[in-house]
């Protein structure tokens, strides 16, 4: 099954780009499409976005965690409610590069790249901010797995 690595909106519809190259419609938003994901993976939209704002402390233009098991975790260029926003999936970026002060090139692990109506520092920060919520989640399950290993100690 192909993987979606980009997605944003386009007259009424979510266009997901594929890492097959591969280009296919939703008929709803994005926002939309990645609650019904996430709810395919036990969870939905506004859940992973309230988890992702109280462990990082972050309002703003919140990640969103489709899968732990898979990892994917997808980011938003602008705020979610925003039309112009285009949602980048986090495993599958290569590199990001500055076109001009408003436009970024991202590269994909497929090599082929998207340009983004967003600057570097936006995408920069947003991948940022994924990679520290998955550390604070491993980090918080290496703690909850010492605190079972003590409490299993206890009633031996």
């Amino acid at each position: 099954m192909s993987e979606v690595y980009a997605l944003y909106l386009l007259e009424n519809r979510t266009v997901l780009e594929e890492d097959s190259g591969r280009c296919s419609f939703f008929d709803g938003t994005p926002i939309a499409w990645l609650d019904a994901l996430c709810l395919r993976y036990g969870s939905s939209y506004e859940g992973r976005c309230a988890s992702f704002c109280h462990v990082l402390g972050i309002r703003q233009k919140p990640c969103v965690l489709v899968s732990e098991r898979k990892g994917n975790i997808y980011l938003p260029t602008r705020s979610a409610e925003n039309p112009a926003c285009v949602w980048l999936l986090y495993n599958a970026i290569v590199s990001a590069e500055r076109k001009d002060s408003h436009h970024t090139i991202v590269k994909f692990t497929n090599h082929r790249t998207i340009e983004i109506n967003a600057d570097i520092r936006v995408i920069l920060g947003q991948m940022k901010r994924c990679e520290a919520y998955l550390q604070a989640l491993a980090d918080s399950g290496r703690n909850d797995q010492d605190r079972v290993k003590e409490l299993v100690r206890g009633i031996e």
